[in-house]
């Protein structure tokens, strides 16, 4: 009883470490848009010049995130998370102080490439400090942690300043980031990581498997990442995300060319789709370690519960009440599943490989992102504004395939 007590209170110091972490990523990715109208007032920049900073910002975690899962492998997670906390925080630092913008482009994409490194090394270190049982919670906190920083950084930074002034507000920021990485530098050796760096004695290599075939330098780079499974879940994490942002960005849109309704009033749908599916995500973890169905079962359903919601909103013409309702419904469905979708993720990566996965396939997931926007924005201009619910819908669908020819993958 001891130990099971014991192990439980490991985990919880885990997760709350770890989770912060990710609480911050997520502070500091949205930080910065409520603070434009305080730099267009102080500094004179335009709003095209401050957007292409976020442009830039999501580019460079793009782009990085993959390559930092390597490091994450060959390094080890607990190094690259540190690493990337103190890039990210001292770069909002740097961008308080200073009122160039040609520095903000710079400081902005360090910000980007700390940023990619929390998938991976958080994942890594996760999937090694935390008892099995308790996997699927820990993916969810750890998920609902970085919705939490989303909603708290508005109406925090707007607070600080409003009270001071934009720099006194990342200047705070970045402190709670210098305090938060002196409390994982105090627990270091408590943080465990999936596998060990990569430390190889001299000599190691110096006898290769003359039956192993032959690689070349990308083939051996690239292996753990290029076979189907993985691949099918990158498919995943793209066509999930265009689903989702056609109901996250466009569905309010889309409704007020549908329905005879105010557009202020249709944020509250939307609203609640969002905060439904954040708190479904706990929900969901606690199921991913319970119930007795797969992983990728378990997502399927929740896919399919989503897109008969969703195609139900874009079908029929609903009375307000009832979207108020069905909306947050949808959202539960696409919440509940995502610590499945953790797990799914982990069940494909080998041993001391997950930073390179996890990064990998969370790259899809912004690279949904980056093309759903003109997407959906060519279906507004061009076609009837119900296909935004269609093809998120349709989507949700393909989805449902991708998870089960992961499945089939994985068990032949």
């Amino acid at each position: 009883m001891t130990a099971t007590a014991d192990g439980l209170r490991q985990d919880t110091k885990i997760m709350s470490l770890v989770c912060t972490g990710h609480f911050l990523s997520h502070f500091y990715a949205f930080c910065l848009p409520p603070l434009f109208p305080f730099l267009n007032a102080d500094l004179g920049l335009s709003y095209t010049a401050l957007g292409a900073l976020l442009t830039l910002r999501g580019l460079a975690t793009s782009v990085a995130q993959l390559p930092a899962g390597f490091v994450v492998d060959r390094f080890g997670a607990k190094a690259v998370l540190m690493g990337g906390l103190l890039l990210t925080v001292l770069s909002y630092a740097l961008f308080a102080a200073t009122d160039i913008y040609w520095l903000f482009v710079f400081f902005i994409i360090l910000g980007g490439v700390g940023d990619s490194v929390f998938h991976p090394a958080d994942y890594s270190i996760l999937n090694a400090s935390v008892a099995q049982e308790r996997m699927g919670r820990a993916f969810s906190i750890h998920t609902f942690s970085g919705h939490l920083g989303f909603a708290v950084a508005p109406t925090v930074v707007v607070a600080l300043a409003a009270l001071w002034d934009w720099r006194v507000a990342l200047l705070v920021a970045a402190l709670f980031g210098f305090i938060v990485a002196g409390l994982l530098a105090s627990q270091w050796g408590a943080l465990k990581e999936d596998g060990n760096p990569a430390k190889k004695k001299k000599g190691a290599d110096a006898a290769p498997d003359p039956n192993a075939p032959k690689q070349t330098w990308l083939q051996a780079k690239l292996g753990m990442i290029l076979n189907a499974p993985v691949l099918s879940l990158f498919g995943f994490f793209v066509i999930s995300t265009m689903a989702t942002s056609g109901i996250n960005g466009f569905s309010i849109a889309a409704l007020t060319k549908m329905h005879d309704i105010p557009e202020a009033m249709l944020g509250l749908p939307v609203t609640a789709f969002m905060l439904s599916s954040a708190f479904a995500v706990l929900a969901g973890g606690y199921l991913a370690d319970k119930l007795p169905i797969s992983a990728s079962l378990f997502a399927g359903l929740g896919f399919v519960g989503a897109a008969l919601v969703i195609l139900a909103i874009g079908l029929f013409p609903l009375p307000y009440a009832l979207m108020i309702l069905l909306f947050p419904i949808a959202g539960f469905f696409l919440g509940v599943i995502r610590p499945a979708r953790d797990l799914m993720v982990r069940d494909v990566a080998p041993k001391g490989q997950s930073g390179k996965v996890f990064g990998f396939v969370f790259s899809g997931q912004s690279l949904g992102s980056s093309i759903a926007p003109i997407f959906y924005g060519l279906i507004l201009d061009h076609w009837a504004p119900e296909n935004v619910f269609f093809v998120s819908a349709g989507f949700l669908v393909l989805g449902v395939f991708t998870v089960i020819s992961t499945a089939k993958i994985r068990h032949g």
